[in-house]
């Protein structure tokens, strides 16, 4: 069974960093996300975990002022992709989000095209990274 916890800001604790340590120092992590991943007080994490494994992840900054959430880094171990993991990610990411403009950027063109099928519009590239939006999500 696929466990999901959530992490604010405020409950970011040392089984947090154990969980997402290896990942954020792995080469082939960082090659998959465009870069390294970083935390900071704005970030609120989603952790998927398969008999206490780590098998996905995923980010956001929600911006209640603005109206705004920006997902990022949302990751899936290879082994466990196609099973739904990022489908539950995505869910949690979005959830409490009604009204709201959602954007993500993403250069795996999966991802990019899961993005479209889920109603976002495609608003710029750099390179291989698109960037997209989703307004009153």
């Amino acid at each position: 069974m696929i466990e999901y916890r959530t992490y604010t800001h405020d409950d970011k604790d040392a089984a947090f960093w154990a969980d997402i340590g290896p990942f954020a120092t792995s080469r082939d992590v960082h090659k998959a996300l465009g870069g390294p991943i970083f935390d900071d007080a704005r970030f609120e994490w989603v952790i998927a975990k398969e008999e206490g494994v780590v098998i996905g992840w995923g980010a956001r900054v929600h911006d209640a002022e603005k109206k705004l959430v920006t997902v990022d880094w949302t990751y899936v171990v290879p082994e466990h992709r196609r099973r739904g993991i990022y489908t539950g990610l995505r869910e949690r990411l979005l959830s409490g989000t009604n009204g709201t403009t959602v954007r993500g950027t993403s250069k795996n063109a999966i991802i990019q095209r899961l993005y479209e099928r889920e109603g976002f519009a495609h608003t710029g590239s750099s390179g291989a990274w698109k960037r997209y939006e989703r307004k009153g999500v």
